[in-house]
């Protein structure tokens, strides 16, 4: 694996509040010590919230020059296991997350330290179908990313993407199936969206997470790491 534009040491990283009207959001804000305006990257979480995992990964883009904003989807809330993380799930509406990706969109967007006009979105888990409504919603985003997300059923909103799209997914998951992201696929033709869904044949739901040995695949999180990093440097940078 090719080393990283940033070391560990030039990087900063801290929770941040930011305001959508009435709504205060919470997030953790990772960014190397530079001059220059990088690209922007949102990035929502699995179902377990913003959690050291998470936090990693936001730094591990920041290494790669993205400043990365993690959007908090519960409020401060860590699922300290599966149960409660379902718990969390099901009592978040989409459309309150889609708020909060749209106040951190909007928190990023005026940073002196960010590129103008140059913000993407990706995300694991939850936060795949979180990122990949947002690509539905939010039409200044130039770049979606989602990690095995849920696909809206009916379809209509990927029509409303207008940004390149590149879902990872992963052919044993038994939650966003096969199936389901062959009717992605058929979207994404239908509505003439530049995107792409691409699937790990043996890897399972949550295979980029290192913190999860009994699901997590090396070969496929380092492959998907080097394809998602150069899809994002490519329509970012």
């Amino acid at each position: 694996m090719t080393s990283s534009k940033y070391p560990e040491s030039e990087i900063e990283a801290q929770f941040v509040k930011f305001k959508e009207g009435d709504l205060e959001v919470g997030g953790y804000l990772a960014h190397p010590k530079t001059a220059l305006a990088l690209p922007g990257l949102l990035l929502t979480h699995e179902w377990y919230g913003l959690n050291d995992h998470i936090k990693d990964v936001a730094r591990r883009y920041a290494r790669e020059g993205f400043v990365t904003l993690a959007v908090d989807l519960y409020d401060g809330r860590v699922a300290k296991d599966k149960d409660e993380a379902a718990k969390f799930m099901n009592e978040m509406k989409s459309e309150e997350a889609l708020k909060r990706v749209r106040a951190a969109f909007n928190h990023l967007k005026p940073q002196t330290f960010v590129k103008a006009g140059r913000i993407g979105i990706t995300g694991f888990c939850m936060g795949g179908s979180i990122a990949l409504l947002a690509a539905c919603h939010i039409s200044d985003l130039k770049a979606a990313a989602p990690f095995y997300g849920d696909i809206p059923d009916p379809d209509d909103p990927v029509k409303n993407i207008h940004c390149p799209l590149l879902f990872i997914g992963a052919g044993l998951d038994q939650w966003i199936t096969i199936a389901k992201m062959e009717r992605l696929t058929a979207a994404i033709k239908k509505y003439g969206i530049q995107g792409e869904v691409f699937i790990y044949p043996k890897a399972q739901h949550a295979f980029f997470n290192n913190m999860r040995p009994e699901v997590y695949n090396a070969d496929a999180a380092a492959d998907a790491w080097r394809r998602v990093l150069e899809f994002l440097h490519k329509n970012l940078d």
